[in-house]
């Protein structure tokens, strides 16, 4: 049964509801033109036809208990349609995956940071993944900048949401940060006002070393074709597979 595998595991329940009230913060700032328009986009997105469970997530007044609501399947569907479909991120690749093993460090050191993605104040770092330290340098060097592309971008931000934990696995030591950039920026930002004085973040870590039992991979796969991707999606400039290999997921993460 589902309810007995790392589905239903306390740790991964808590990265989805933490991830899921976040983003609503979020959305709740945009217009329902906006909503409507990001739904219409994550349904070609996901080759998906009914997307009423979002709709009503984005709706509630209360998503804290509407996201309890949810069956268990249902829960990872609402975390997959939103992560991915929503905003683009690949985080069912790690979460969703039974061979990572997740852990919550409430004071984990910037300097411990690497980047997915330089999206953001940082997109013209030439580093590939930059680190936190590469990251802080051009920060110092573009202050102005900085300053402005955070209050331009991120004013929007609801009450808490800079605090929440980001998301991120083991890689070589260090952990890389698949979701969070915004919340690190604006964290730098403040640190080079003078603001704050804390350097570490609260994150979700994911390290893939777990060794899942039988039911663990048979639950799974029956993600995989109910819920995750298994198909292709045509971009307009390239073509991309949007279910990795197994072994290639987790080689690349070590």
């Amino acid at each position: 049964m589902r309810s007995a595998t790392y589905l239903s595991e306390e740790i991964r329940s808590n990265i989805i509801k933490t991830y899921l009230l976040h983003e609503h913060r979020k959305l709740r700032m945009l217009d329902t033109n906006v909503h409507r328009q990001i739904i219409r986009y994550a349904t070609d997105r996901l080759f998906r036809s009914g997307m009423d469970h979002v709709e009503d997530y984005i709706a509630a007044k209360d998503p804290g208990s509407y996201i309890d609501s949810l069956e268990l399947l249902k829960r990872w569907e609402l975390f997959h349609y939103v992560s991915y479909g929503l905003f683009f991120k690949e985080l069912w690749l790690c979460v969703g995956h039974p061979k990572f093993e997740w852990t919550f460090n409430d004071r984990l050191p910037l300097s411990r940071c690497i980047f997915e993605t330089r999206v953001g104040g940082w997109k013209d770092i030439l580093h590939k993944k930059p680190t936190y330290d590469q990251v802080l340098q051009y920060a110092e060097q573009h202050k102005e900048d900085i300053f402005k592309m955070v209050e331009k971008e991120y004013i929007r931000s609801a009450d808490g949401c800079e605090k929440d934990p980001v998301i991120g696995t083991i890689s070589r030591r260090m952990v890389l940060v698949h979701d969070g950039n915004g919340r690190v920026l604006k964290k730098i930002s403040k640190i080079l006002r003078g603001q704050d004085r804390d350097d570490s973040i609260s994150a979700f870590i994911g390290e893939p070393n777990r060794k899942p039992g039988r039911e663990d991979l048979q639950a799974f796969t029956r993600l995989k074709k109910e819920v995750f991707l298994t198909k292709k999606f045509n971009f307009g400039y390239k073509t991309e597979e949007l279910w990795y290999d197994r072994k290639n997921l987790v080689s690349d993460h070590r």
